[in-house]
C-alpha cells in the first residue's frame, strides 16, 4: 500500500495499520496509535494526512524508523501535499502528547 491522491476512510485505516505493524515488526514498537482525523471521522479523502505516532522504539532508531516509513509507504500524495505523519510520542511536549492521546486509536 501506498500514499494515493484520494485516499477513501477504509483504505486510509488499512494503510495506517500497514504502517503501524512495519513500527512493531520492524523496529519493535510497543505502541503505535493513529490520531487526527482519522479516528475523529473527519477525513477528508483528498487531503487529510494519516497521523501515526508510537513508543518503545529505541532511542536510537527513532529517526530511522520514521524516515523508513516515508520510504516504504511515501509521505506526499502525486500532488505533493504531505499525507502521512509518523512521530515519536515521547518527543512530544506532555500537553501536546496528551492532546493527541484523548483523539487516539491503539492499532
Amino acid at each position: 500500500m501506498e500514499i494515493k491522491e484520494h485516499m477513501d476512510h477504509a483504505y486510509a485505516k488499512r494503510l495506517a495499520c500497514q504502517v503501524g505493524k512495519y513500527l512493531k515488526v520492524r523496529y519493535g514498537a510497543k505502541k503505535v496509535m493513529i490520531f487526527g482525523s482519522l479516528v475523529t471521522g473527519f477525513f477528508n479523502p483528498d487531503f487529510s494526512s494519516i497521523k501515526v505516532g508510537f513508543e518503545g522504539i529505541k532511542r536510537d532508531l527513532d529517526a530511522d524508523a520514521m524516515s523508513d516509513c516515508r520510504f516504504h509507504f511515501g509521505s506526499r500524495d502525486p500532488d505533493g501535499l504531505k499525507r502521512l505523519l509518523v512521530v515519536n510520542l515521547k518527543e512530544l511536549s506532555p500537553e501536546h502528547r496528551q492532546a493527541l492521546l484523548r483523539v487516539s486509536e491503539e492499532i
